[in-house]
């Protein structure tokens, strides 16, 4: 079928607009251009970026080395449940 005016080719595509849902019209009409897509993959790419700066910063920083204030039991001092028996046969088992 030729089409030969602008009134034919509107029918058409109304005749072919209602055979076609609705979200492949939109996605169709609103589909983001490829430049859209590069500029989203750059910024994706620069957040990126960013987050791996802030890790290696908080990497490389001076950390301080853990410093355990206790006191250190010896395996043959009395254990300080008060039991009365040696540290490493009464709480040190209990480890």
């Amino acid at each position: 079928m030729a089409i030969t005016t602008k009134e034919q080719a509107f029918q058409v595509l109304e005749t072919q607009k209602n055979g076609i849902p609705f979200e492949a019209i939109d996605f169709l009409y609103n589909s983001p251009t490829d430049e859209d897509i590069l500029n989203k993959i750059r910024s994706t790419l620069e957040q990126i970026y960013d987050n791996i700066d802030q890790l290696e910063e908080g990497f490389y920083s001076e950390q301080t080395p853990k410093v355990n204030n206790t006191p250190k039991i010896g395996r043959n001092a009395p254990c300080p449940c008060s039991s009365g028996k040696k540290y490493k046969k009464c709480c040190l088992k209990n480890k």
